[in-house]
């Protein structure tokens, strides 16, 4: 019981670092809203998930009549939806961001439509009871093939992110301050650091010859 409850708490946790990690690698292409919304939405998710799973835990550990056992699991059952709705939503999300993406392009983003927007229609459509209840195909297996298929495709993009990191970080404008106090700052971009260095001390030499 205590190890099945440790694995539920760090669900959550577990899942917001990893779309985190996924959100880094879709903004070094480009930033975009879609993929912020997407970190946002399953995190969420990611608490729902985690509550759900310790409250029937918590409520699997004690005794309890028919009766009372049917409104307890509505408890859950409630909050399974709004798991699915979450994490539907912000798959949505992450498709959006991989549809021009170098790395993973309209087969993520597409199948990622797809199972996005079929796991809170159906599960909403057999509200409250799970799809699976209801005769019904259970997408719950398919978006969890999906990350997992994702989080292979980011492993083998490492080499494509190496590349991008210096280059977004190299154009980076950094104020550097002169050791003559009386100047203003100079901004450093990228390789025309040391052009700015030379202009500037020339200028200085050239003002104090003007002053002699």
């Amino acid at each position: 019981m205590l190890a099945k409850a440790i694995l539920a708490a760090c669900f959550g946790p577990a899942l917001a670092v990893a779309c985190f990690g996924l959100k880094g690698l879709l903004d070094l292409e480009r930033p975009m809203v879609s993929s912020a919304l997407s970190l946002l939405l399953n995190a969420l998710g990611g608490v729902l998930f985690s509550a759900m799973a310790l409250v029937q835990l918590a409520v699997g550990s004690l005794p309890s009549s028919e009766k009372v056992s049917a409104s307890r699991n509505g408890i859950w059952l409630g909050m399974d939806k709004a798991w699915d709705a979450y994490i539907g939503l912000g798959t949505i999300c992450f498709a959006v961001a991989m549809l021009r993406h170098p790395c993973f392009g309209r087969v993520f983003a597409f199948s990622g439509l797809a199972i996005g927007v079929g796991l809170p229609v159906l599960n909403f459509c057999t509200f409250p009871m799970p799809p699976a209840s209801a005769g019904l195909i259970d997408p719950g297996p398919a978006i969890g093939l999906w990350y997992l298929v994702v989080r292979i495709r980011m492993w083998r993009s490492l080499s494509w992110a190496m590349r991008r990191v210096p280059a977004t970080v190299g154009n980076t404008p950094t104020l550097i301050k002169p050791a003559n106090r009386t100047c203003e700052f100079q901004i450093r971009i990228g390789p025309t650091a040391d052009k700015l260095d030379k202009t500037s001390r020339r200028n200085r030499i050239g003002g104090m010859g003007s002053l002699r």
